[in-house]
């Protein structure tokens, strides 16, 4: 007999109906695993919960109504798909149950199995999913998470809506919209620019909220009556334009000679990451890091949905040769006396690839100028990874540092599908090397799925803002302890009593 969900408040099921909404509404009917019955209960419901939609007015439905009938919906197709994927592989089973906006979420972020749910309690609760995404819901405020001023002993935190210019290169396609968040797609680009190749240039302009918390991308959340972005209290891409690449390097460097350190950094995203979510990110990372020199974005076409995982495999191939040209670009025009690398999850294979070849290429020189290489949540086979990319990556002497985590979900599940243990595993399969510092994450506060703790996690932005801005060897950063096992040193970011 299927467990019932327990839902205690709203907005935890609401954004839950509304991807079911916009799955069942994009597949073809064949593929549908609703009874008509839950199908049109879904068709009446799903609009009001879509995320531009309103709360619905007293003479619509009233919210104890609406409660009700959004609970016995979610448990209706629980119990519907519970029986229709009996037979599946749980991995796939539970792949498809998400589609449809069932997602177990049990109270500090487990992912807790459909089959275990409990009878009763207020702990477990269908978290609430964007279509296609396994990124999560804006929450309320989290304790742990201190102002900018208070994290690194700055200044207080602006009056006003700091802007943050964030360079970028991809090569994802056009989609003809004019908005700062659709301009680039999921697709990869047919650009044939002679100059340029597919990968188009440009500068985003991204604010960050005065009441910033370090960590958060903040959004709209429709329960405090917010539907709309706004700079004052989100943080908002507001500009996307692109440049020609000669016009492009030309502002780079002139951002780089105005810093006080003549630096860059060059961010990856990872799988299941739209551009405009990576812009954001990008913008929040280099306000949050206090970073002074020409923040870079390289955005490759992720789709930008959970169920297009083999299709992002096949673009972060793709789009390797682009990256590894485009960091000889900025090694060599952009004016920058040091640059890090920062990657996460997916966009590892990319950046690890790239920086690979050209280091077997240029060996200890590629060092001088790539000073810091950060690989956050690596998606890769551990053991391609350790035979094949590390060993060539550290001919290079850059100071290179791999963070993992054991409570890493989206790892967890990656190493399911594929069969064997990732890179950015801890545990017994946490990759330690000689010459490369390993950080085993684990115990750093973070999101839900624990994927995103190298942006998220007040404890690992620190350790990288020191990398950064000191590049120390973790044997002598403050915050961290040093651990051993068969392969050599490793470090831990501690417990918090």
């Amino acid at each position: 007999m299927p467990r019932r969900f327990v839902i205690d408040k709203l907005p935890f099921y609401a954004h839950s109906i509304a991807l079911a909404y916009t799955y069942v509404q994009q597949s073809p009917q064949e593929k549908i695993d609703l009874s008509p019955s839950v199908q049109k209960e879904l068709m009446t419901l799903g609009p009001i919960f879509m995320k531009d939609a309103h709360i619905p007015s007293q003479d619509h439905l009233a919210e104890q109504e609406l409660e009700t009938r959004a609970s016995a919906l979610l448990n209706a197709i629980y119990s519907e798909l519970t029986g229709a994927y009996a037979s599946l592989d749980p991995v796939e089973g539970l792949t498809r149950m998400m589609q449809y906006g069932i997602y177990f979420v049990a109270e500090y972020g487990e992912i807790v199995d459909p089959g275990v749910l409990p009878d009763e309690g207020d702990f477990a609760v269908t978290d609430a999913y964007v279509y296609g995404s396994l990124r999560e819901i804006p929450l309320p405020e989290k304790e742990e998470v201190g102002s900018r001023g208070s994290l690194f002993d700055q200044e207080d935190p602006p009056e006003e809506a700091t802007t943050i210019e964030v360079f970028y290169a991809t090569d994802r396609e056009r989609t003809g919209k004019d908005e700062p968040e659709d301009i680039y797609g999921g697709g990869r680009s047919r650009r044939k620019d002679p100059l340029q190749g597919p990968v188009e240039y440009g500068i985003c302009e991204v604010s960050i909220p005065p009441n910033h918390k370090v960590g958060e991308i903040e959004a709209p959340v429709w329960w405090k009556l917010e539907f709309t972005p706004n700079p004052e209290k989100h943080v908002v891409l507001l500009k996307v334009e692109a440049s020609p690449k000669d016009a492009f390097f030309q502002k780079m460097r002139q951002t780089v000679e105005s810093a006080s350190r003549k630096e860059a950094f060059v961010f990856v995203h990872g799988y299941n990451v739209e551009f405009h979510e990576a812009a954001k990110r990008s913008g929040q990372m280099a306000f949050d890091m206090g970073f002074d020199g020409a923040p870079i974005m390289y955005s490759w076409p992720s789709r930008g949905s959970t169920p297009a995982y083999t299709i992002d495999e096949a673009n972060i191939q793709w789009t390797k040769k682009h990256l590894q040209d485009f960091l000889q670009d900025v090694s060599d025009q952009s004016g920058a006396e040091t640059i890090h690398l920062i990657a996460h999850s997916m966009g590892n294979r990319a950046l690890s690839r790239a920086f690979a070849d050209l280091s077997k290429e240029q060996e200890e020189k590629l060092g001088e100028t790539f000073k810091n290489v950060i690989l956050t949540a690596p998606d890769i086979d551990a053991d391609v990874f350790k035979s094949e990319i590390a060993p060539a990556m550290l001919k290079s002497k850059s100071h290179i540092t791999l963070y993992a985590s054991s409570t890493d979900r989206a790892l967890q599940l990656s190493k399911k599908i594929h069969g064997h243990p990732r890179a950015g595993d801890s545990g017994d399969f946490l990759v330690v090397l000689p010459g490369m510092d390993t950080i085993d994450a684990t115990n750093a506060n973070t999101e839900l799925l624990g994927h995103s703790y190298f942006a998220d996690s007040v404890d690992i932005i620190s350790d990288i803002v020191q990398i950064l801005s000191e590049g120390t060897q973790a044997s002598k950063r403050k915050g961290l302890e040093k651990q051993s096992n068969d392969m050599g040193d490793y470090w831990i970011v501690p417990e918090k009593s």
